[in-house]
């Protein structure tokens, strides 16, 4: 198992065994994804593309690494996260693997033209932690 010790007390956190290791990825409107994937906004049919990010969360820093200038939206909450792309502020989202799955944003209600993109930027141990 995996161990961190608490700075001032000295005592320890144990992530179970095994944890899962998962990753920011894009997902979103197609063409959207392409231009994220590709890690670059100026090209031509990618001007207008905005990136949706959770605020707090690594995931802004992480796109804001990747793309310089990046358009981003951040949404408060996981659930804003999912309204603005119904809605259309954001023609990508930026989020764990599990987050941009189709059928999750599915079972979030929506309904159009959806793909995942091709690359895993990040790698993050989620595990619980006791």
């Amino acid at each position: 198992s995996l161990v961190f010790m608490k700075r001032t007390t000295q005592t320890g956190f144990t992530f179970s065994s095994p944890y899962l290791i998962n990753g920011l990825m894009f997902a979103g409107i197609p063409e959207a994804v392409a231009c994220a994937d590709n890690q670059d906004l100026s090209g031509e049919g990618c001007e207008d593309v905005k990136i949706c990010v959770v605020d707090g969360s690594t995931h802004i820093s992480i796109v804001q690494n990747l793309i310089p200038g990046a358009s981003i939206v951040t949404a408060p909450t996981v659930a804003s996260f999912y309204q603005n792309f119904r809605d259309g502020a954001c023609s990508v989202l930026a989020g764990e693997q599990f987050d941009v799955a189709e059928q999750t944003v599915k079972n979030k209600g929506y309904i159009g033209n959806y793909q995942l993109g091709s690359i895993v930027y990040s790698k993050e141990p989620i595990a619980f932690v006791t």
